[in-house]
C-alpha cells in the first residue's frame, strides 16, 4: 500500500514551481508596528519549498511567475535586493510586460 508522501513524487530531472503573484493582501486593521511583512512570508514559503523540493531532487528548479515584488527588500525596484531569496531562484516569469496589459491583444503603453 502507497503512503502519502509515495504518492507525491517529483518527476523528470526539472520542475518548475510558478507562484501567481495577483497582489499581496494589506495588513488592514492593524497597528504600524504589528504589521505583517507578507513580502518577506513569501520568500520564506519559496525558500521552504525549494530546499524541501531540491532534498529530493537536486536540479529542481524554482521559477517564480510573476511577483517581482519579491525580489527587492521592501517591494521598491531601487531598493536592496533580497539575497537570500535571490539565491533561491532560478528564473522569475513575468506575464504582460510587452504585450497584453491593460487589454488582451494590444500593446502595452509605454507608461
Amino acid at each position: 500500500m502507497a503512503s502519502k508522501t509515495d504518492n507525491f513524487r517529483f518527476r523528470g530531472r526539472t520542475l518548475l514551481l510558478l507562484l501567481a503573484m495577483l497582489g499581496l493582501p494589506a495588513a488592514s486593521g492593524r497597528a504600524q508596528e504589528e504589521a505583517v511583512d507578507y513580502r518577506l512570508l513569501m520568500r520564506e514559503l519559496v525558500g521552504s519549498l525549494a530546499v524541501r523540493a531540491r532534498a529530493h531532487d537536486p536540479d529542481f528548479i524554482v521559477v517564480a511567475q510573476n511577483g517581482v515584488e519579491l525580489l527587492t527588500v521592501d517591494g521598491n525596484p531601487a531598493s536592496a535586493g533580497s539575497a537570500a531569496y535571490l539565491q533561491i531562484l532560478d528564473g522569475v516569469g513575468q506575464e504582460e510586460l510587452f504585450y497584453g496589459y491593460p487589454r488582451f491583444n494590444r500593446p502595452t503603453t509605454p507608461e
